[in-house]
């Protein structure tokens, strides 16, 4: 839900069911609110373009995946979907899986459309980098969760609960069991 001094005054004065005057709004704020923010992340990208064109030809940036679109730009795309695994492959929804497998297929690249598939197609590493593959063991049943690994020991992860951007993995692992990362082939 968003969270903003706008949205918590309109809010605050209409019924909260989905049928209500202020849902609505609600969801004409959210609408307004990622136009803007794709709107701010098209410039960015287009100053970013500029930027690289100056960049020394030494500078390196430590990532797993192949260099497209930025995980900012990709992750803007997820902010509005609805969890969903049965309807995962649905416009408008997703689950953890279908997140990194768009992730990675944003940057041409095929890693399986389950966890588990994932996981297969990747390799263990233990010096994770941005774009790594995090998988977890969040309900005792074994692997069934797998962020993307952003550096700085934070993730980003699509859950119930919709996209999570820098998430602290020690946070994360003192509720779940973490089963290690790993690096598409």
């Amino acid at each position: 839900m968003i969270k903003s001094p706008v949205y918590d005054k309109v809010m605050s004065s209409y019924p909260q069911d989905e049928s209500s005057v202020g849902m609505k709004l609600y969801t004409n704020i959210r609408s307004q609110i990622r136009k803007s923010k794709e709107a701010s992340l098209k410039a960015q990208k287009q100053s970013s373009k500029t930027k690289e064109l100056r960049l020394d030809t030494n500078t390196q940036v430590e990532s797993s995946e192949p260099s497209k679109a930025s995980s900012s730009d990709f992750n803007a795309s997820y902010r509005d979907r609805t969890y969903s695994q049965p309807k995962r492959n649905t416009p408008g929804c997703a689950d953890c899986s279908s997140y990194t497998r768009d992730y990675y297929k944003s940057k041409g690249k095929d890693i399986g459309t389950y966890t588990g598939s994932q996981w297969d197609n990747s390799r263990p590493t233990s010096n994770p980098k941005e774009g790594d593959l995090a998988f977890w063991d969040t309900g005792g049943s074994g692997m069934n969760h797998v962020g993307l690994y952003k550096g700085n020991g934070k993730m980003d992860h699509f859950s119930s609960h919709g996209l999570r951007e820098g998430v602290s993995t020690s946070d994360y692992a003192s509720k779940y069991k973490f089963l290690g990362y790993r690096r598409p082939n």
